[in-house]
């Protein structure tokens, strides 16, 4: 119930013309807009230089470029005979009629937690992207035993400054093939995970699309091609939106639809990192997405511990109870 001096203000991006880096441009520009509009300002905005058509056509022409087609052989060649599925541990097996119903389950790692990521990432010369992708991987190794794994990850794709500043939807998918065999340490696991990363990102600008066309995986019933799973950690900075004098509360929703099967987003916050699991729940019982999410923290922060300790005998380790917490 809205009181008199009480206003709703509800904002819907879709991605079909808009992505997370848009929207902190949309509250920029939205908070000057106002200010200059309650002070009877013209238009404090400039004239874009740029639209999104610029963008779509420099893409049309990147396709027949020649560093392009070098680039989706490198995708070819790097997902060559990869696994066609993740093994996730479902609770109910996906069939051709399975839908997309989606569901969300928030879970926050510590302040400590994460800071001891930060310095581990910086000792190891890699991002923190990289340390808390290869805990996934173990995570997943770990429930399903898998070794070799294709794991998504979407990249911003406004690799020109001209980009920066315009609204519409520029995000790729990168899938990231990731080797857990010969029982290595989690040291040696984040290298391999380092170099797959560096390797991949001077092609990232292959349309994710266009890759699953040329690698043909084998279609599954009830699964999406290739990557099955993604795993994201916010990092452009955030715009909130500040409107004067008012003071704004701010709630996310989530829509009830799942793209893939798992998406882990993480977000740096203070304290800590917020993490948001989007799953199909006609595959996931919610219980079991909680699971996961504290079996996640509770392995980063033993890998962390014990970085040069090999997975088979981290394995041993790891199986404690889930339900107890990690360091936060």
């Amino acid at each position: 119930m809205l009181r008199p001096d009480d206003h709703l203000l509800l904002m819907c991006f879709h991605h079909i013309c808009t992505d997370g880096w848009s929207e902190s441009i949309i509250n920029r520009e939205l908070s000057a807009l106002y200010a200059a509009f309650k002070e009877q300002r013209t238009c404090p905005l400039p004239m874009p230089t740029t639209q999104y058509r610029e963008f779509a056509a420099w893409q049309r022409q990147q396709f027949a470029a020649p560093h392009t087609a070098k680039s989706l052989q490198f995708w070819c060649e790097r997902l060559l005979d990869a696994p066609d599925n993740l093994l996730l541990p479902f609770d109910r097996a996906a069939t051709a009629r399975t839908g997309f119903i989606g569901a969300t389950s928030e879970h926050r790692l510590g302040s400590e937690l994460a800071e001891r990521v930060r310095r581990f990432s910086r000792q190891e010369r890699a991002t923190g992207f990289m340390v808390l992708l290869s805990a996934f991987a173990v995570l997943l190794f770990h429930e399903s035993g898998q070794e070799e794994m294709v794991i998504g990850a979407p990249t911003a794709g406004r690799g020109r400054p001209e980009f920066e500043e315009i609204v519409g939807y520029f995000v790729n998918t990168l899938a990231f093939r990731l080797d857990l065999s010969g029982n290595p340490s989690f040291r040696s696991l984040l290298r391999r995970v380092r170099e797959s990363v560096l390797e991949a990102m001077p092609h990232q600008h292959v349309p994710f699309d266009k890759v699953v066309q040329e690698v043909r995986p084998t279609p599954s019933p009830g699964r999406p091609r290739l990557v099955q799973a993604m795993f994201h950690l916010h990092n452009t900075p955030a715009e909130p939106l500040r409107l004067l004098d008012l003071r704004i509360e701010s709630e996310q929703l989530f829509p009830q639809a799942a793209a893939l099967d798992l998406i882990v987003a993480l977000d740096p916050q203070d304290p800590g990192l917020r993490g948001v699991w989007s799953y199909r729940a006609e595959l996931f019982e919610a219980a079991t997405v909680c699971r996961l999410q504290r079996k996640y923290a509770w392995m980063l922060d033993l890998l962390i511990d014990a970085p040069d300790l090999a997975l088979a005998k981290f394995v041993a380790l790891s199986n404690a109870p889930a339900d107890s917490p990690p360091r936060s």
